[in-house]
């Protein structure tokens, strides 16, 4: 046998992988499966810790261990100890560190458009074009007709109503989809048809229309799509009216903009954020949001900014855990250690407010949410309001919520006096007044002092028409605080006449005689 041998010779000679390496190989392999299986990392800790802790390093030792891999084969093929350490060292090093800087690198890409124009500006704008508002429910009035329809036009949430109640702005406009009233246009083409012939072809464009809103002195509000945000209801009260329209031009001095820079579209046509940037861990999906303004008739981006709250992997790489549910146990799930990379924010209350000036702010609450602020100032002008004849209609949803702000104010404090009865009495019986107000965990002196009205919460209760649902149910929640016996005398005769027998009191009062 000669005493040098070939290459060839060397790998046949020599087993590629002795057997404590591949027996290695598969303990860590078996162990990161376990670890991967929900809840094996909780219950290792919980009972043991050691085996809990050995599962939580078996991934980053696996990792890391088949990053020296090809080294140790290079050595182990070729004979050269140096080359296969400088190998093993190298990919070992670039295993540690590529996580961190190519999920940075990636993140950084979703910042990079931003930009700041110098501020405060010189511009003053005295229109705005806003996107569509996201919790639009919550500011949308249900009253009206159209926002019933498939899809209904935008309202004037809460930016735009403190850029014209404050701001003293001109004007809002917001792209408006609804189909009521849409215009087209339709073009006819010659193409060619599958056979090769010639086929007349007709074309259907829409045009894009915009909803606008203003602000303008009546003596009376007409009623809106939009709910007027708490702050704001005395200013319509007293006449200073929100007024909506639709008009077909995009006039506007400064187009506010929302984009979802991670949003890709499925094959359902929707288009939904993807978060999955590799060892990047991103809490929710990403929101920029650009101000471009008017000039010479172009629109020049003034500041872009992206809201991001994300972390990117650590140096060095490894594996640790995070919660993923449970209770007061949490249960720990493994996931790539991270660390902070950017929670910067995109509020465009805040950059309208710097740039131009504008006392805008986000609100505490959606204008569905909030009462209105009331104090004894107001009596007159709800009793006022509670006084007027609105025929078979009701009355105005902005006046409905100073009522019924005004008298859950005075329910929840406790120490009515008569006048207080009086005005509740009033509202009772004025079936105009449909507006939920708070009947619940209200002081037990303020039960006690509503006892007298008892004969007209049921009669109101009677009164069943269209719209008087929430009015019905704030008295339901009322009277369940009142024993059987102060109600009975009222419900009996309620709950004689079948057309009632579907009423919420006499199916509680047919219940209670069952029971007994």
């Amino acid at each position: 046998m000669p005493d040098r041998m070939s290459p060839s010779d060397r790998f046949n000679a020599l087993s590629l992988v002795p057997p404590f390496v591949g027996i290695s190989f598969l303990a860590l392999i078996g162990l990161t499966l376990i670890a991967l299986i929900p809840g094996m990392v909780t219950l290792g800790l919980l009972l043991f810790i050691l085996p809990g802790q050995i599962l939580i390093a078996a991934p980053t030792l696996l990792y890391y261990s088949l990053a020296a891999l090809p080294g140790y084969l290079l050595a182990r093929f070729l004979g050269s100890n140096l080359l296969g350490a400088t190998v093993v060292a190298a990919v070992l090093a670039a295993a540690a560190l590529l996580p961190h800087y190519r999920s940075q690198s990636q993140l950084e890409k979703l910042l990079a458009t931003d930009i700041t124009g110098p501020v405060p500006s010189s511009f003053q704008p005295r229109s705005f074009e806003l996107p569509y508002p996201e919790q639009d429910n919550y500011w949308t009035n249900w009253r009206q007709p159209e926002s019933h329809d498939p899809t209904p036009p935008p309202p004037c949430a809460d930016l735009c109503q403190q850029l014209l109640f404050k701001g003293h702005i001109d004007h809002v406009i917001i792209r408006d989809h609804n189909a009521r009233g849409a215009r087209m246009i339709s073009t006819e083409t010659q193409k060619r048809g599958p056979d090769g012939s010639m086929q007349r072809m007709v074309e259907v464009t829409w045009l894009p229309r915009w909803r606008r809103f203003h602000l303008e002195h009546r003596e009376s509000c007409p009623e809106t799509l939009s709910l007027i945000a708490a702050e704001f209801v005395h200013e319509v009260v007293g006449g200073r009216c929100l007024i909506e329209d639709t008009v077909d031009q995009r006039e506007a001095d400064v187009l506010v903009s929302l984009s979802k820079p991670l949003d890709v579209q499925g094959a359902d046509g929707q288009f939904r954020p993807d978060l999955n940037i590799a060892f990047a861990n991103i809490e929710s999906a990403p929101i920029t949001i650009t101000i471009a303004e008017q000039h010479d008739g172009n629109l020049v981006p003034a500041e872009i900014r992206t809201a991001l709250h994300a972390s990117n992997a650590r140096v060095p790489f490894y594996f640790t855990t995070r919660r993923c549910g449970g209770g007061e146990i949490p249960n720990l799930c493994l996931a790539a250690a991270t660390e902070p990379f950017a929670n910067s924010r995109a509020d465009p209350f805040e950059m309208i407010n710097r740039r131009y000036g504008f006392p805008v702010v986000p609100g505490s609450k959606p204008a569905r949410l909030s009462s209105a602020p009331t104090s004894e100032n107001d009596r007159a002008t709800v009793n006022a309001i509670l006084r007027q004849d609105y025929g078979a209609g009701l009355i105005p949803t902005t006046q409905s919520k100073l009522v019924a702000s005004f008298l859950s104010a005075r329910l929840k404090n406790g120490q009515l006096n008569q006048d207080d009865i009086e005005l509740i009495r009033l509202a009772l019986k004025q079936h105009a007044f449909a507006a939920s107000i708070e009947t619940d965990k209200l002081p037990s002196d303020t039960y006690q002092a509503l006892k007298p009205l008892l004969p007209d919460m049921f009669k109101r209760i009677a009164h069943s028409a269209k719209g008087q649902q929430e009015m019905v149910q704030s008295l339901n929640v009322m009277l369940e605080h009142y024993p059987a016996e102060d109600t009975n005398p009222y419900s009996s005769a309620l709950c004689q006449d079948s057309k009632n027998a579907r009423l919420r009191v006499c199916y509680q009062r047919e219940f209670r005689t069952r029971t007994k």
